[in-house]
């Protein structure tokens, strides 16, 4: 049984190094507290700058 998948991109396009082809990334987001100072709230999704939110590069 063989079975192909077939991962090719457009020619000259190539997956975005930085979001990995989502066109999202994880960024962190500060809260504030009365006592501790800052403490690390949950993390958002953000448009990835370096491929414009496509996942792909030139």
């Amino acid at each position: 049984m063989n079975i192909k998948i077939d991962m090719s991109l457009q020619k000259g396009l190539c997956l975005c190094p930085y979001c990995l082809g989502t066109g999202k990334l994880k960024a962190m987001q500060n809260a504030m507290t009365y006592d501790a100072g800052t403490i690390r709230y949950k993390d958002t999704l953000v448009k990835c700058n370096h491929c414009n939110g496509t996942g792909l590069l030139k």
